[in-house]
């Protein structure tokens, strides 16, 4: 069976004075469901099958499948009276409050009883959440009107024309104070607005979202490549090695060609070409040699007196091992 809201405001109603009108409507709201009649049925008479001639239209109401006696029974009330009751609630009720259906309230149909009124006071909303809507409305236009200025101690219920007037009456008060003094001074600067932190709060958001991985296909360009033959490395090896090691650490950044660029300086030991102008980019294989006073004029040579120095050190490293051995084992 279907819950009923019983609204209070029954008791203002004619229904409440009278005793057998009341037990047979609120026990007809408790046998009612909600339904929809999608056509106009016609009204039938209580004590009769005749037709009234009153045209129910279509729409939501509480349908009451139980007749006359039925109701009338459960309500405990005597036949003839309930009848009685039945027959009022099915007629026109100008001293009703509710106007609608000519405060007709419960009308007989074929196959039961409609609460005409039913859906309209079940989709009423009695609950607290209502109230508190309601009392949050009036607590801010409660606090709209305290946060309203007031000007030299006058509510702010003045017209659009009164405060014109107003507006009109300083102009010319400052007109003559700037006569009689002079130019008017300059309005005061506007004062500087806090550090909104909600603006750094966005702007790093957006410094963060530019941060990504390696994009699909992305290549070093022709600066980086330039710089890493200027450091005497293979462009391409430097580059499959920054990927995999990106890919392994799964690194990220804003600027992928500014990240190569600080890869190469890392691995050309951060010298480029324009530091050492007088060398080639030739990778020159070290050698394991003793410390030999003929070294020592490397320093400030090129490239090309280097690799001599290098080869005659070599040669004579050579020279001097095939003698330790001729001597360790009495060769002549």
């Amino acid at each position: 069976m279907a819950f009923l809201k019983l609204d209070c405001g029954i008791l203002h109603s004619t229904v409440w004075v009278d005793r057998d009108a009341r037990d047979i409507f609120i026990t007809s709201l408790l046998l009612a469901e909600p339904h929809e009649l999608r056509e106009p049925a016609e009204q039938i008479e209580i004590r009769t099958l005749n037709r009234t001639g009153w045209i129910v239209p279509a729409g939501w109401y509480g349908f009451v499948r139980a007749a006359s006696l039925g109701i009338i029974d459960r309500a405990g009330v005597e036949r003839e009276a309930g009848l009685d009751v039945l027959e009022r609630f099915g007629s026109p009720e100008p001293e009703s409050r509710s106007q609608a259906f000519e405060g007709r309230r419960l009308v007989r149909i074929d196959g039961g009883f409609l609460a005409l009124n039913y859906d309209r006071y079940r989709s009423r909303d009695t609950t607290s959440a209502e109230r508190s809507r309601r009392f949050r409305e009036r607590e801010k236009e409660r606090a709209d009107r305290r946060a309203t200025p007031l000007r030299h101690g006058r509510t702010p219920l003045g017209t659009q024309a009164e405060a014109e007037a107003e507006a009109e009456a300083e102009g010319e008060i400052r007109e003559r104070r700037g006569d009689a003094r002079g130019a008017s001074p300059p309005d005061p600067p506007p004062p500087d607005k806090p550090a909104d932190p909600a603006a750094g709060k966005k702007a790093r958001k957006t410094a963060a979202a530019r941060v990504t991985a390696m994009p699909d296909g992305w290549r070093p360009d022709e600066t980086a490549a330039t710089m890493a033959r200027d450091l005497g490395l293979d462009p391409r090896a430097e580059f499959a090695d920054f990927r995999d090691w990106t890919t392994a650490k799964r690194a990220t950044y804003a600027d992928w060609q500014a990240a190569f660029r600080s890869h190469l300086r890392r691995r050309g030991n951060g010298r480029s070409a324009a530091a050492r102008p007088d060398e080639r980019r030739e990778i020159v294989p070290i050698l394991p040699l003793r410390p030999d006073e003929r070294l020592a004029p490397m320093a400030p040579c090129g490239i090309d007196e280097r690799r001599r120095i290098l080869a005659e050190a070599a040669a004579k490293m050579k020279a001097d091992d095939q003698a330790a051995m001729r001597a360790k084992l009495d060769l002549p």
